[in-house]
């Protein structure tokens, strides 16, 4: 279950990902309200890593959804 768990949805810099992203984490604070959504944008370009993000979401346990393009 992901009641009580917080779900990060990632931009990763590919064009247009950010709009799929956000469509994504409205729907799960509209339809999943005990699951905690947070949007972020990586930094850099897809191929960029973003270590302070990764360890941030490490730090809270929480889940991720990867937006790598279409």
């Amino acid at each position: 279950s992901l009641d009580g768990r917080t779900v990060y949805f990632v931009d990763s810099g590919f064009p247009t990902t950010d709009v799929f992203m956000r469509e994504l984490a409205n729907w799960f604070a509209k339809n999943m309200p005990n699951v905690k959504t947070e949007f972020r944008q990586k930094i850099g370009s897809f191929f960029d890593d973003d270590p302070k993000l990764w360890a941030e979401i490490k730090e809270k346990k929480a889940l991720v959804v990867l937006g790598v393009g279409h």
